[in-house]
């Protein structure tokens, strides 16, 4: 039993001793793996940001310098000396991220000449800012790969020891130096400042795509296609080299292709040549050199890239097929005005869009405007040009045709467009800005009428079934009242339930398939009275129904019923009537 007893405080004394030596070994532990952390980096004093200097001396393979300066726009620039042109940010960032980590592996016993350091693969020698007026300067002999190949050798200067460091460090700085150097062609930002796209290829095929108003125009004077232009634009600003030539230069022949962003002598120019820069290359690369960009001189193109962009520039130099040289998504105001009348809307950041005039007592119905902005852009235009050309663009509003209808779309790039009225089934078209008209479909013209009804919400009414507490039909055949009382219509057969409730469905949600906006007078063919009850209130809506299957309701504009509702409507009414 004293054994028995004694056990649990055994065990207690165990569990405590074995916590408190753990306890001891962790935090020895620790600090151990913290100082051999410190020990272990190659350059324990060296912090990244401080960086201002790279040279790797690969002896007789040459010398690479990268500087670290500003950009136009003030950030961190790294630049490829002697020739002072823009290193590459990813290659930078990449030898960076090596020297930064660099961690030893371990020490090793290897002759020096046997690791590769007698004479060194390459001299690595980063300069830093440092804690005072004089710069640090650190300096690192890298050797031959170890046995295994995942290390390599290296030797600090002013130390004898040889050491042995990730290889990662050795196969950046064995690079060849092009690696180093920018490949686009284009510092961000200049190819979509550019007010002007010129190219051609040879005599006499110069043409120039020019920015007026954040707009694209033709060679021509028309408004370029905006999905060609945003292409060709991406491409050039993504254009890169695709490698460095050494020893070449551009022929005498005047054979080239010739690119220019801007007009002027300092506009920045890309010529290439029909001059391969790789013997047998696959696929071809051709000499180009580039003048006012921010890589080398004389570069070397793809083939392929060349052929591309050329083709996006031709597609881009065609005429907008689509009636709106700006997106829909990016307009934020719509001004529709013939003669003396005019609506405008406006897109709220938060509200959506609203009429702003005239001054109505009703809202604008944003899906409706969305879906005509989008079937405006769906217009397609004809006769590009072949009218008589203006003789200069319509860069101010100009005295509108007689009788035609303005539109003005309003946003970070605006646009005017005149329409005249129809004529022999085609609508004549002016847009600002162009140097000539075009025609489009005779059914544009009754798409710009500027009615601010065609903006209202189409839904109408929308009517609770449950809370219908009588209801008053009047056709052609006769005229019959019903009541309800509580939850059943009083004295009414099971079919004719059935009929109300086929009554009361359009009605639930009822929607106008658009406002009449004719002047025809209204004659009412069926009327429908509803009187509502909800606790202590009760209304009561009228419909009334002409021939055409027009209607008008309490306190809503004449408006045309959808086939289906007027379909609907009419059966059932007819129906009660004739069995009352």
């Amino acid at each position: 039993m004293r054994i028995a007893n004694r056990t649990p405080l055994v065990l207690a004394i165990i569990a405590v001793a074995l916590a408190g030596y753990i306890g001891i070994v962790e935090l020895r532990t620790a600090g151990t793996d913290r100082a051999r952390a410190e020990r272990l980096r190659v350059f324990p004093d060296l912090s990244r940001a401080d960086l201002s200097q790279i040279e790797i001396d690969r002896g007789a393979r040459g010398t690479l310098m990268l500087i670290r300066g500003t950009d136009a726009r003030g950030g961190v620039q790294w630049r490829v000396m002697p020739d002072d042109l823009p290193a590459a940010a990813g290659a930078v960032a990449d030898l960076l991220d090596a020297i930064d980590a660099l961690e030893i592996d371990r020490e090793a016993t290897a002759d020096t000449h046997l690791a590769g350091l007698e004479p060194p693969t390459a001299l690595l020698t980063v300069t830093g800012a440092g804690g005072g007026a004089t710069p640090s300067r650190h300096a690192l002999q890298v050797g031959a790969l170890d046995a295994t190949g995942r290390g390599a050798f290296v030797r600090r200067a002013g130390e004898a020891r040889t050491l042995v460091v990730g290889r990662r460090l050795r196969d950046l700085v064995d690079r060849d130096p092009a690696v180093f150097r920018e490949r686009r062609l284009f510092a961000p930002g200049v190819v979509e400042a550019a007010q002007a796209i010129g190219y051609g290829n040879g005599p006499g095929s110069w043409r120039t795509l020019r920015k007026r108003a954040g707009l694209w125009l033709t060679t021509a004077g028309f408004f370029a296609g905006r999905a060609a232009v945003a292409e060709v634009v991406r491409e050039l600003a993504g254009l890169e080299a695709s490698g460095f030539p050494v020893g070449l230069v551009p022929p005498v022949s005047p054979q080239r292709w010739t690119l220019a962003l801007g007009e002027g002598d300092e506009a920045p120019t890309l010529r290439v040549w029909r001059w391969p820069c790789v013997r047998g290359g696959d696929p071809p690369q051709w000499l180009a050199t580039v003048d006012g960009g921010q890589t080398s001189s004389i570069i070397c193109l793809a083939g392929d890239t060349v052929d591309r962009l050329w083709r996006q520039l031709a597609a881009a130099d065609r005429a907008e097929p689509s009636l709106l040289p700006v997106d829909p998504a990016e307009v934020d105001g719509v001004v529709l005005s013939e003669g003396d009348r005019q609506v405008h809307l406006r897109r709220d950041p938060t509200a959506g869009w609203k009429i702003t005039e005239p001054a109505v007592g009703y809202t604008a119905d944003g899906e409706q405007i969305d879906e005509w902005l989008a079937g405006l852009a769906l217009v397609a235009l004809s006769d590009q040009g072949a009218s008589t050309p203006l003789s200069a663009p319509l860069s101010a509003p100009r005295p509108a045709p007689s009788g035609a209808r303005r539109l003005v779309l309003e946003g970070a790039r605006r646009a005017e467009i005149v329409a005249a009225p129809p004529h022999a089934g085609k609508v004549r078209v002016e847009r600002s800005g162009e140097l000539g008209a075009a025609s489009a479909p005779a059914n544009l013209f009754a798409k710009l009428e500027p009615d601010p009804l065609r903006f209202r919400s189409r839904l109408v009414l929308e009517l609770a079934r449950f809370d219908v507490d009588a209801i008053d039909i009047r056709t052609p055949v006769g005229q019959r009242r019903l009541r309800r009382d509580a939850d059943r219509w009083v004295d009414l057969a099971s079919a004719d339930v059935l009929t109300v409730e086929r009554l009361l469905a359009p009605l639930a949600r009822l929607a106008a398939e658009r406002f009449a906006l004719d002047a025809r007078p209204f004659i009412a063919r069926d009327i429908l009275e509803i009187a509502t009850r909800r606790g202590a209130d009760s209304t009561k809506v009228q419909l009334e129904i002409d021939g055409q299957c027009r209607a008008r309701l309490t306190g809503v504009p004449v408006f045309v019923l959808t086939s289906d509702a007027c379909q609907a409507l009419r059966a059932a009414m007819l129906q009660l009537t004739r069995t009352k």
